[in-house]
């Protein structure tokens, strides 16, 4: 189930099926417990979305306290990766999630 207390929002298409899709981060575990991730919502183009795995890359929960995310291919492997602020997991600074949404 998709967390209501989204902070951050990207849209890119992270699975190379010519939608763009959102990337959705979730900054505060104060507010919700199963917070402070990151999930990939995919365009089925037609005006909905999936969010098949809960979260971006393979169904990890990332620090809290985010509240930036920017999408860049970050390895050079075609793909777009999220970076986000993170100021609680690893302390301050930027996490990059690689994009495992494409095989």
């Amino acid at each position: 189930m998709l967390n209501p207390f989204g902070s951050s929002l990207v849209a890119t298409d992270l699975n190379g099926d010519g939608h763009t899709d959102l990337a959705v981060g979730y900054g505060s575990r104060a507010i919700a417990p199963e917070s402070g991730g990151v999930s990939a919502l995919l365009n089925h183009g037609d005006g909905t979305f999936d969010n098949p795995d809960g979260t971006f890359g393979a169904g990890e929960h990332y620090g809290a306290g985010h509240n930036s995310l920017a999408t860049a291919d970050f390895d050079g492997d075609g793909r777009p990766d999220v970076a986000m602020i993170d100021t609680v997991q690893t302390g301050p600074g930027v996490r990059v999630l690689y994009n495992r949404c494409l095989p």
